[in-house]
């Protein structure tokens, strides 16, 4: 086991960090808003193309999210440097947490070894997951530290729980599907509960209110420590509330241009790809593995009925992934047209990793399937690996 796991970890932190600084000092995607915002709380030279070049030196200009995220990357910039890898270091590490913590939770909601391994392999085998490593943009510090959160509340540990899933909020504002993910799994563990002795028990709620008390009381502390000397609000409520509703404007905000948006019933589809850089050998498309993304109806079905039916608690994680990360966001669309992207998604992809290997142990497929899905899954990977030949 242990052999397998470093294997899958070293190989995806190799992949996520060999190249970095292929592109040379050009930003890909959103990286054109956040590396400023490094420079800039920094004292840095701006970069070309700076669209925060009227702000004084030594302030986060990039207000509609938390500083948390950038406070990490201009940590990296100080010890490696202004480079490509001191930008990006940061992400292609949290980008191997998040497998290792997909393989805790599996392993550790299932007992088996082998169910972790699989989840954390096919964790690894998906491009818009390695994208995110590979690129200096906030959503893989929420997701890593998401799943750091989960695994701890699941582990009994519920103020380090709160702690985590307050370092998502701290990085952006969506790690807040954190604390909806775990009031879901311990809902349903209640239930588990209630129908094997006959009744409800508060025992469950204890942990639930630790951990939110913890969560609630983290994110002003832990963002008015992380604003200190770089933020232009007075206090870290005021920087929430300009957070929150900045997002909240956004739901009817459409700008002009070609933008690569889609709705979040299309991201089951795959639709709609972001390209987020091209040059040479070097091209970052943002798509997610078919074999994941194209399960995710089955496996939210097959999971609900396996919950029901098993009292599944690895069944009932799925449910509170795709409950507390995803779900949100498509009421959210359907309330009124808002600004969304296909990368959204991925705080649920995790959840996809660990119910697929949950239900292949389940029905027990025969081999020759389970080997053609895994190669399936491998080869879908090398098509959109994002280097088409030596740099």
């Amino acid at each position: 086991m242990f052999l397998g796991l470093f294997g899958i970890l070293a190989i995806s932190l190799a992949i996520r960090v060999m190249w970095l600084g292929y592109s040379g000092r050009q930003l890909m995607f959103d990286e054109g808003y956040y590396i400023p915002a490094v420079h800039n709380m920094l004292g840095l030279e701006a970069m070309p193309g700076d669209p925060y070049r009227y702000v004084r030196d030594g302030i986060d200009p990039n207000i509609e999210h938390p500083v948390g995220a950038k406070r990490i990357i201009a940590a990296s910039v100080r010890l490696v440097g202004d480079n490509a890898y001191g930008w990006r270091l940061p992400s292609a590490i949290f980008g191997t947490l998040a497998i290792l913590f997909v393989f805790l939770l599996a392993r550790r909601l299932t007992g088996s070894d082998a169910v972790g391994l699989a989840a954390a392999g096919l964790a690894a085998l998906d491009p818009m997951m390695l994208v995110h490593s590979r690129v200096a943009m906030l959503d893989i510090f929420v997701v890593t530290f998401t799943l750091a959160g989960v695994y701890s509340y699941v582990t009994g540990r519920a103020i380090m729980a709160g702690l985590l899933i307050a370092a998502a909020v701290c990085c952006k504002l969506t790690g807040l599907a954190g604390l909806v993910v775990i009031a879901i799994f311990e809902v349903g563990r209640s239930w588990i509960d209630r129908t094997r002795t006959a009744k409800w028990s508060t025992a469950r709620l204890r942990p639930l209110l630790l951990m939110t008390t913890s969560a609630v009381v983290a994110v002003p502390a832990l963002l008015w420590l992380l604003n200190r000397g770089v933020s232009v609000f007075a206090n870290p409520f005021d920087n929430l509330f300009y957070a929150y509703t900045h997002q909240a404007a956004t739901y009817g905000f459409r700008p002009p241009g070609p933008i690569p948006q889609s709705r979040p019933w299309e991201w089951l589809l795959n639709r709609q790809e972001i390209n987020y850089f091209q040059q040479g050998v070097l091209h970052l498309r943002g798509l997610y593995n078919p074999f994941l993304i194209f399960t995710t109806v089955p496996l939210t079905l097959w999971s609900l009925f396996h919950f029901v039916r098993q009292r599944s608690e690895s069944a009932l994680l799925v449910l509170a992934m795709v409950g507390g990360c995803f779900l949100p966001l498509v009421l959210a669309s359907l309330q009124t047209p808002r600004q969304t992207y296909l990368y959204y998604f991925l705080p649920t992809l995790p959840a996809l990793a660990v119910g697929v290997s949950v239900f292949g142990a389940s029905v027990r497929l025969p081999r020759a399937i389970t080997l053609a899905y895994i190669a399936g899954a491998a080869a879908a990977f090398a098509y959109y690996f994002p280097f088409r030949g030596l740099p």
